[in-house]
């Protein structure tokens, strides 16, 4: 009888030593989980932290950059303002010592949108062949008015010269919107 009981405690013992081991089997397993969801979670919110800070960072250069290209608007803006009689060359030596290349990468030329109404048009057309005999405009049909690209360098955007930006409605309607508010 000893034998049978101490076979019975001994599977006892053994039932209970698998059963400790299956259980801390399960805590270690159940740890683990928890620790990897965690970590994901906060994997998850390192990521999204760090995208916005990259989103802010690209964000403020674009802004950065924007400025300069306003910069340069508003410093041809003022240009005209102290000489609204502006003659190429001088128009073309200040564009030149802004660098475009240099200073406003995609920025292919700057230059200047006259209003140009019907009953201005031979006395506009007389005035620009001056400069550029071979001056002449580029519009879609006869218009009450026009706005029509009178300067434009550097050389290479010259293609442009005469071009009429009322031909699009969203341009004219730019146009308007720049001429009232005087930026």
């Amino acid at each position: 009888m000893p034998d049978a009981l101490e076979r019975s405690a001994s599977r006892f013992v053994v039932g209970r030593g698998r059963l400790l081991v299956l259980l801390v089997g399960i805590v270690a397993l159940s740890a683990t989980l928890v620790l990897w969801v965690h970590e994901v979670r906060h994997d998850a919110v390192r990521a999204q932290a760090l995208f916005d800070r990259q989103a802010q960072l690209i964000a403020k250069d674009i802004s950065d950059q924007l400025g300069r290209y306003e910069g340069l608007l508003r410093a041809g803006a003022g240009f005209f303002l102290h000489n609204r009689k502006v003659k190429r060359e001088e128009w073309r030596r200040f564009v030149e010592a802004m660098g475009l290349d240099q200073h406003f990468p995609g920025v292919d030329g700057i230059g200047l949108v006259r209003r140009v109404r019907a009953s201005e048009l031979e006395t506009f057309l007389a005035e620009a062949r001056l400069e550029n005999p071979d001056f002449r405009i580029k519009s879609e049909g006869d218009r009450a008015e026009m706005f029509v690209n009178y300067l434009l360098e550097p050389e290479r955007v010259s293609n442009a010269v005469g071009f009429d930006v009322a031909g699009r409605r969203d341009r004219k309607e730019a146009a308007l919107r720049a001429m009232d508010s005087g930026q």
